[in-house]
């Protein structure tokens, strides 16, 4: 985790995105929902994902395309695979990690609680389905 957030520091203090705008609560909203969408497929059994829903949610409501595409690079970077560091918002990144350390902590308190609740609520927005 220290290796990823010093590799973060020195790719934002090289990036001209160092000084880039707050993010819009659009895509703070696509952050966090699509995380918890993840998170809810991966780890509760009851449910799974629902084709291009998540790419659609960015459409829908307004998501800046430069906030998706650094969404994609932070996994791709948090996987071990190639990743396109000029792409990455030093934001995004932040919220990633804080929404990931988040959502560990509630899993990690009451799996079942978790299941349900993000379940239902990420069920309700048409980002994941029950398994029938």
């Amino acid at each position: 985790m220290k290796q990823l957030f010093f590799t973060i520091l020195t790719l934002w203090l090289r990036s001209s995105t160092a000084l880039a705008e707050p993010l819009s609560q659009p895509d703070k909203d696509y952050v966090v929902l699509g995380l918890a969408a993840v998170r809810v497929i991966t780890e509760c059994p009851d449910y799974k994902g629902i084709p291009d829903a998540i790419r659609k949610l960015a459409d829908q409501i307004g998501v800046d395309p430069a906030v998706v595409s650094a969404v994609g690079q932070v996994v791709r970077m948090g996987s071990g695979r190639d990743y396109d560091g000029s792409l990455l918002i030093p934001e995004v990144t932040q919220l990633m990690n804080d929404t990931d350390d988040w959502l560990n902590r509630e899993l990690n308190e009451d799996r079942t609680r978790f299941c349900k609740r993000w379940g239902d609520a990420l069920s309700e927005k048409g980002l994941i389905q029950r398994k029938k």
